[in-house]
C-alpha cells in the first residue's frame, strides 16, 4: 500500500501548512532568533536564523503570516546577530550562539552557515517588498571581509579562535581570570566542490567553477542551493542525487540528520520526510520509489528499520523543506518564467573522488 501523503499533498490543506508554519515558529526564542534544535533552547544557529526567518517570510507571501509582523521578526533577528557579532570575525558568523547572538566557545566561524543567514534575510525582504529592509541588509552584507577567507578564488569553510582564556587560582584559594593572546586557526578545507559552498558565491556575485563533482553527498547539500535562487546545475545533481540513492538503496531521503543514537551523515537507515516532501513538490516522479515504505510525512527525520520518529525538530531541516514546498509551488503557478541559469558552469569536474573522513566531518559543522 502507497501510504506516502507528504508535505507536498498535505500542504494543498492550507490548515496544515498554518500548522506546519507554526510548528517553526515556536523555535524562535524569546530573543526572536532561532533555535538550532527543539531541546536545546540556549543554543542558537546562524543557519537556523536565516532558513527561519525565510521560512515565515514565505508563510507571509502565501497569505499565512501578517506582512508586518514577519518583518519585524526579521528585523530583530538580523540585528541581533550581527550587533552581538565580534568585529574581530570580519562579518563573519559563528555557527552556534547563545541566545543574545554571543558566539559559543566551541563554535567555529562559519563562511556557510553566514552565507545561509544573509541569503535567508535577504530573500525574506524581497519577498515582502521591503526595500529600505534588504538595503539594510545588504550593506553589512557588503562590510564582510571576503578576501580573509578566500584561497585561490575558493572560500575557506571558516576559522576557530583558540585560547580564549584560562582560570588561575591565586596564593588564597581564590580565582582571577587570566586572558593569554587568541590564536586564529583556519579551517582547512574550501567550498571548491559540488556542494552547498555554492551559496557562498552567489551571495558574493563572485564565479564558481567546482572542480570535483559528486552526487554522492547528503541531499540536503543539493538543495539547500535552490532553497535561494534557481540552478540549473545544482537541479541536475538533486535529481541525480536522486536516482543514486534510489539504485543503490531502493528508495530515497537519505540525508544528514538526527538518529536514533544521536546526529548521522547519510545512514541509509535514516531519512527526513520533510525534505522528501519539499523536494517532491518539484519532482513528485520520485515518489514512485517510496511505494513500500511506511512514513510519517511530518517528521523532521525517522529510522525506518525501527521506525523510531524523531521528536527533537532541527529548525535548519524543519524550515528549509517549508521553503522549498513554498518556492516550488509558486514556480509551478507561473511555468512562464524562466529559471535563472548561474554565471559559470563548472569545468572538466573529477569524477566521484573520494573525500577524507574528516572533511566530511566538517560540512556537519
Amino acid at each position: 500500500m502507497f501510504s506516502v501523503m507528504l508535505l507536498s499533498v498535505t500542504f494543498l490543506f492550507s490548515g496544515s501548512e498554518s500548522a506546519y508554519l507554526d510548528r517553526i515558529d515556536t523555535l524562535r526564542d524569546s530573543k526572536g532568533l532561532f533555535l538550532d534544535r527543539r531541546s536545546d533552547p540556549t543554543t542558537v544557529s546562524a543557519a537556523a536564523t536565516g532558513f527561519g526567518v525565510l521560512a515565515l517570510a514565505e508563510g507571509a507571501s502565501r497569505g499565512l503570516r501578517n506582512r508586518e509582523d514577519t518583518l519585524e521578526i526579521a528585523r530583530v533577528a538580523f540585528e541581533r546577530t550581527v550587533n552581538a557579532n565580534p568585529k574581530k570575525n570580519r562579518g563573519w558568523l559563528s555557527h552556534f550562539t547563545d541566545n543574545e547572538g554571543n558566539p559559543k566557545p566551541y563554535s567555529e566561524v562559519s563562511t556557510i552557515d553566514t552565507a545561509i543567514f544573509y541569503f535567508g534575510m535577504l530573500r525574506a525582504a524581497q519577498l515582502l517588498n521591503a526595500p529600505e529592509l534588504e538595503a539594510q541588509f545588504r550593506l553589512s552584507l557588503s562590510q564582510i571581509d571576503t578576501q580573509f577567507v578566500l584561497r585561490d578564488g575558493y572560500f575557506l569553510h571558516g576559522f576557530h579562535w583558540t585560547n580564549q582564556g584560562t582560570q588561575l587560582l591565586t596564593a588564597a584559594g581564590g580565582s582571577r581570570s587570566s586572558f593569554v593572546e587568541e590564536s586564529l586557526q583556519f579551517i582547512p578545507y574550501t567550498w571548491s566542490d559540488s556542494s552547498e559552498g555554492a551559496i557562498l558565491y552567489r551571495l558574493f556575485d563572485l564565479p564558481f567553477q567546482f572542480q570535483i563533482r559528486r552526487t554522492d553527498y547528503p541531499l540536503f547539500v543539493y538543495a539547500y542551493p535552490l532553497c535561494f535562487y534557481n540552478d540549473p546545475i545544482y537541479e541536475t545533481l538533486l535529481k541525480e542525487a536522486i536516482e543514486a540513492q534510489i539504485s543503490l538503496y531502493g528508495y530515497w531521503g537519505v540525508t544528514s540528520t538526527n538518529g536514533p543514537q544521536g546526529y548521522v551523515i547519510l545512514d541509509r537507515n535514516v531519512i527526513s520526510p520533510v525534505l522528501i516532501g519539499g523536494i517532491a513538490t518539484k519532482y513528485p516522479e520520485y515518489l514512485e520509489a517510496l511505494k513500500s515504505l511506511v512514513i510519517q510525512v511530518s517528521a523532521v527525520s525517522m529510522h525506518l528499520p525501527s521506525g523510531w520518529i524523531d521528536n527533537d525538530d532541527l529548525t535548519i531541516d524543519l524550515a528549509s523543506a517549508y521553503i522549498l514546498f513554498s518556492k516550488f509551488s509558486r514556480e509551478a503557478m507561473a511555468p512562464h518564467v524562466a529559471p535563472v541559469a548561474t554565471e559559470v558552469e563548472a569545468f572538466k569536474p573529477e569524477e566521484q573522488t573520494d573525500t577524507p573522513k574528516d572533511a566530511v566531518a566538517a560540512k556537519a559543522e
